[in-house]
């Protein structure tokens, strides 16, 4: 905010770029990839998710289809501009720092165990890293956030091994 006092688009960018182009979208894309279905789509269905996932990233990017390159979706903008609000809100929702440590935030699950779900998250990624990086290869973003869990896992690791005498690296 201080950076970019003029410009109150540019605070959504990076938490949009995170969530919506490397998850949601990707996800709606190719839904095999994570787990969603079991084959791909087939051509009309994928063409349909091709679009929604375009609206989904337009909404995202806080921006308006053109005439020029997607004259076919203009007549979304009035939605995509209705809309922008909303996003915005959960963009800063999520963007939001808690006021509290997270394990005292009421959940309707209140027995969640934070530590222990990021570190599933954490094993999946670790597990699974041939599958999610799979065809992003070149996406330097991509290859540094498995580095960078690869990275946690092995100073668990080490932090383990200080603690019991023994490692167990994978």
């Amino acid at each position: 905010k201080k950076k970019f006092t003029g410009d109150t688009q540019v605070l959504y960018f990076a938490p949009s770029g995170f969530i919506f182009l490397r998850f949601i979208c990707p996800a709606i894309l190719g839904p095999p990839l994570y787990g969603l279905q079991s084959e791909h789509p087939r051509a009309q269905a994928a063409r349909e998710l091709t679009l929604l996932a375009k609206t989904i990233q337009t909404l995202a990017n806080l921006s308006a289809f053109n005439n020029e390159t997607d004259p076919f979706m203009v007549p979304l903008n009035p939605w995509l501009e209705q809309q922008k609000p909303a996003i915005k809100k959960f963009l800063d929702e999520i963007s939001e720092l808690p006021q509290r440590p997270i394990d005292e935030i009421p959940t309707p699950h209140s027995n969640i165990n934070f530590g222990k779900e990021m570190a599933a998250i954490q094993q999946y990624i670790i597990e699974n890293k041939d599958l999610i990086i799979k065809g992003h290869e070149e996406d330097e973003q991509m290859v540094r956030l498995i580095g960078a869990v690869e990275k946690t896992k092995l100073q668990t690791d080490i932090t383990k091994f200080s603690d019991s005498g023994t490692i167990n690296i994978t």
